[in-house]
């Protein structure tokens, strides 16, 4: 019984992450920071009805990852993140503000 509880509980969580992470957009511009043309700024947009911590990476030329964390992304608002060179690989996860939740890792 307390295996099946967990079973349920985790698929919760799961879904609640995969939801959240579909209403979440974003956009990708090239060439506009460090005077580079390999540079890279995305902004993401909040499209849930609820307040998201954003995790996002961005590619670097050497194939490794550079990761932040936006917190508190009100419905509607706006996170920006930029870097001088990168491939053009974005990968983000998201969360339910104030929550513990583990982000997904590229």
């Amino acid at each position: 019984m307390k295996k099946k509880i967990f079973i349920i509980l985790f698929g919760c969580i799961l879904f609640a992450s995969v939801a959240s992470a579909q209403c979440v957009t974003y956009k990708t511009k090239r060439g506009d920071s460090c005077g580079n043309e390999k540079s890279i700024d995305v902004t993401f947009t909040n499209n849930c009805s609820d307040i998201l911590d954003i995790y996002h990476c961005m590619q670097r030329p050497d194939r490794s990852w550079s990761c932040s964390l936006s917190t508190d992304i009100k419905p509607g608002k706006k996170a920006q993140i930029w870097m001088c060179e990168s491939t053009g690989r974005v990968f983000y996860d998201t969360r339910q503000a104030g929550t513990n939740d583990q982000f997904r890792k590229p």
